[in-house]
């Protein structure tokens, strides 16, 4: 340590007309430093009115001298210091140096919802003695009560047939079946006496009541599932049928609305006592290996196929389409020379799903024939069935250092400038960063890191 020693001599007196010499005044150091708020963040992330908050601030020296005697003044007017002064010291900060602090705050009661500005006035000294001071400004994010909504006006309903399906899948001409329709309301208004109509002429008729089936009443964006039963009579065709439907209904303010739509089922041909027994070649299980998969990586689908059928089917082809997922390293179709009733055989496609592919559910369609799969006319017959898979995005971040952290040695703490990157296409939602190791003893505690957008940084020390 360097002790500089000042020693105080008597100041000699001047005479009434001499003029006193100028004191000699230090030349400024071209070499000065420069602070600035490299990073800060709150915990909590978002405070409420009247709670209170941490506010964390990261100091750099980003000049070529040296700081010393660094005061940092917190003021703002949304919030006061709460447990401290609003006065924070740091003894000095060498050249490229950081330098963490923080300041507890209290957010006054009446302060609105949204960013408020805290500002930051830094002082400090460079090597001669000579004062700097500088404002920065950083933000603390409060939350707003919740408004109330105000009351939705009586609006006009609007009913559409959202999804159709039916059990079994595919009807039989002469036999029943049910009719599921899940009805929506996308206007801006309450639907009442909801009356759901089969109309005529219709290939379906009702079974074990009419043909109007009352629903009740379906609020604004209100879905609600309708079931009715109904056969297949002989007008029918083999094949897709597009029956009409009336959905009848009035508004709150007792306005009669009316809407006919069309629906489309599939119907297979009746089957007869001289029918000979037939193969049906069906997805019975599927796996991916890995499980899930990952945008921008190749995995392989196992198909589990099954005859379920009565006979043997022959010359089997299985076609794999799908919006976000393509075959790799071979087409999308594949063959199996036959499979006997009640046999089941493995299919193996590999696939590679899209790099910007979501998160999520993806299907997959299959379309499966083979030759002894033929309408009344001779003409071969697929069938289409569709699988889910489940894709995770998991998150792409970088690590490295921003700066070179210099030797090591054992014994000694070592500062690790590390700075992490999300390299991916989305947001990063995190809480906070922990650092692991076999060889080192982390002394820092976690590091609170928050939502990273895509191509954006953040350094932690």
């Amino acid at each position: 340590m360097t002790v500089l020693l000042l020693l105080a001599a008597p100041w000699p007196a001047l005479a009434q007309d001499e003029t006193p010499e100028p004191l000699p005044t230090a030349t400024p150091d071209p070499r000065r430093p420069v602070i600035f708020v490299r990073s800060s963040h709150s915990e909590p992330a978002a405070v409420a009115p009247g709670g209170a908050v941490e506010l964390f601030v990261e100091l750099h020296n980003v000049g070529v001298g040296g700081a010393s005697n660094i005061l940092v003044s917190f003021s703002s007017e949304g919030f006061v210091p709460e447990g401290s002064s609003s006065v924070k010291n740091v003894p000095g900060l060498a050249p490229d140096q950081h330098a963490n602090l923080s300041q507890r705050l209290r957010a006054k009661p009446d302060l609105a919802g949204g960013a408020h500005a805290v500002t930051l006035t830094i002082t400090y000294l460079d090597a001669y003695g000579l004062g700097y001071t500088s404002t920065e400004t950083v933000g603390v994010t409060v939350v707003g009560a919740t408004p109330t909504p105000a009351p939705r006006p009586a609006g006009k309903p609007q009913l559409i047939i959202e999804q159709v399906s039916t059990e079994p899948p595919s009807p039989i001409i002469g036999q029943p079946f049910s009719l599921t329709l899940m009805l929506h309301n996308a206007g801006t208004g309450a639907a009442r006496n909801v009356l759901l109509n089969n109309e005529s002429p219709s290939p379906f008729a009702a079974v074990g009541s009419g043909s109007m089936t009352a629903v009740g009443n379906i609020g604004w964006q209100e879905t609600v599932q309708v079931a009715v039963s109904l056969v297949a009579d002989q007008t029918a065709k083999v094949g897709v049928n597009n029956p009409p439907i009336a959905l009848n209904y009035t508004s709150a303010s007792g306005e009669g609305v009316e809407s006919k739509q069309t629906i489309a089922i599939s119907v297979s041909a009746p089957i007869t006592a001289t029918s000979a027994p037939a193969a049906m070649v069906v997805v019975d299980a599927y796996t991916t290996d890995p499980a899930p998969i990952t945008p921008g990586r190749p995995f392989t689908l196992t198909v589990e196929l099954r005859n379920v059928g009565g006979a043997a089917a022959s010359q089997i082809t299985i076609e794999f389409t799908s919006e976000t997922i393509t075959p790799l390293g071979s087409g999308n179709l594949r063959f199996l020379p036959g499979l006997d009733a009640g046999a089941s055989s493995p299919v193996f496609v590999q696939f590679i799903l899209d790099g910007a592919a979501k998160a999520g559910v993806h299907l997959m369609k299959l379309k499966i024939g083979h030759a002894d799969s033929k309408d009344s006319k001779g003409e071969p017959v697929t069938r289409e069935e569709q699988i889910s898979l489940l894709v995770v995005a998991p998150p792409q971040l970088r690590f490295n250092f921003y700066r070179d952290p210099g030797p090591a040695f054992a014994g000694q703490p070592l500062d690790l400038p590390v700075e992490i990157f999300n390299v991916g296409r989305t947001v990063v939602s995190s809480t906070r960063a922990e650092f692991l190791s076999d060889d080192m003893d982390i002394l820092s505690p976690p590091s609170f890191i928050g939502a990273l957008d895509a191509g954006v940084s953040v350094t932690v020390d």
